[in-house]
């Protein structure tokens, strides 16, 4: 599987016009060209919108398959969240945020395992 390390990102509660600058890893989602600053923070937008408008600096590792699992990277095992939403179809991908990424020594395109 797959590491990915996630940015601060803000997911809309609607579409201001944004425009596509290229699919991410969980389709339907993807990010645009804007980006909103909030609190002397740089947020790129990730859409689709959502119910509910979020800004996401820091979130639990998670893995997008329907199921919470034990993972391993870099030597250093971890309980992971699990995320999917019906009919979704991709390969599993694991995702940190940055700050935990710094932490921990991982870096985007590193292999986990089960």
């Amino acid at each position: 599987m797959k590491v990915e390390v996630s940015r601060p990102h803000y997911h809309p509660d609607k579409d201001n016009g944004y425009t596509k600058k290229r699919d991410l890893s969980v389709p339907p989602h993807w990010v645009a060209n804007e980006r909103i600053e909030k609190d002397g923070v740089s947020y790129a937008v990730v859409m689709p919108p959502r119910p509910q408008e979020l800004y996401e600096m820091e979130q639990p590792v998670h893995i997008h398959i329907p199921e919470r699992v034990m993972i391993t990277v870099n030597g250093i095992q971890m309980l992971a969240k699990v995320k999917v939403q019906e009919g979704e179809v991709f390969a599993p991908v694991v995702h940190f945020d940055h700050i935990t990424a710094e932490k921990l020594n991982i870096k985007g395109g590193e292999e986990a395992t089960l």
